[in-house]
């Protein structure tokens, strides 16, 4: 199990990665073409290994966002009720 640092971390890096992916265009097309360009310039034992990290990434993350969405709203609506009740 993962320490609470650990944690931060793990979120710190995914928003490191979204701004590096900013930083390849302007839009959704050019990042994604610009991203891809730079896969392939990569040996290919690399690509492979990435090929697996960027799937299990896209899965899991995929799979977390109506979890966290969930959560935003349960935190919400205690810190609302918390607020009424004073």
């Amino acid at each position: 199990m993962q320490d609470a640092d650990s944690g931060h971390k793990l979120w710190m890096q995914i928003h490191r990665l979204a701004g590096e992916m900013e930083s390849l265009g302007l839009n959704r097309e050019e990042r994604i073409t610009r991203a891809v360009n730079l896969f392939m310039e990569l040996p290919p034992t690399v690509r492979r290994e990435l090929h697996n990290d960027i799937r299990m990434l896209a899965v899991d993350l995929f799979d977390m966002l109506p979890l966290i969405a969930t959560a935003e709203n349960d935190a919400e609506g205690k810190k609302t009720k918390v607020g009424k009740a004073s």
